[in-house]
Formats: structure tokens, C-alpha cells, sequence
């Protein structure tokens, strides 16, 4: 996988024989299926050092483009994976999936 910063949706690359993902769109996804509860964490204990991964990315807005990316400030590795793993789903099932959450 290999982020772009356009609007084109989600393609395969076959040169680079990789897939081409719009980094905002696929993380503001992310992050609204996290508000509304679409995902089941372990309990706290078991799921902390990970759930720091989330709370490392951050929007940054930049007023004379007026765009706004995402940024983080630590590991972000989970927050990736989650991001790989709805990717996966929607291009495997289809979107929406009433089964997530």
C-alpha cells in the first residue's frame, strides 16, 4: 500500500505492484467508525500501548491550500492497520458492510 494525497479513489498499480490510497478519505473513515463504535477493542489492559497508536495521529489544516491532512506525533501503526483492514473488507465484500459494527 502506498498513500497519495489526492482524491483519486483506491487503484491498483501495477508497476509498482502495489495498491494507491487517498490517505485522508481512508483515515477519515477510520476515525468515523471509531466514533460511532464500529470496532471491538480487547479490554484496557490488553489494549493500551495500541490505543496510543491512535491517539498519535493528529489533522493538521493547512488555511492557505485549505486542506486538511493527517499527521502524527508518535507510532501510528494500529491506526494504519485499521485503516489496511477496512480497505481490505471494502474491496473484498463491498461497501457498506452492514456487519461492521
Amino acid at each position: 500500500m502506498h498513500y497519495h494525497g489526492g482524491s483519486t479513489p483506491t487503484y491498483w498499480d501495477s508497476k509498482a505492484n502495489r495498491f494507491k490510497v487517498p490517505k485522508t478519505p481512508t483515515l477519515d473513515q477510520v476515525f468515523f467508525y471509531l466514533q460511532e463504535g464500529r470496532y471491538r477493542f480487547p479490554r484496557k489492559a490488553d489494549f493500551e500501548s495500541f490505543y496510543s497508536d491512535i491517539l498519535n495521529i493528529y489533522t493538521d489544516y493547512d488555511t492557505d491550500q485549505r486542506s486538511r491532512t493527517y499527521k502524527n506525533n508518535g507510532s501510528d501503526d494500529f491506526c494504519q492497520l485499521l485503516n489496511l483492514c477496512i480497505l481490505g473488507i471494502i474491496k473484498s465484500f463491498g461497501y457498506p458492510q452492514t456487519w461492521l459494527g
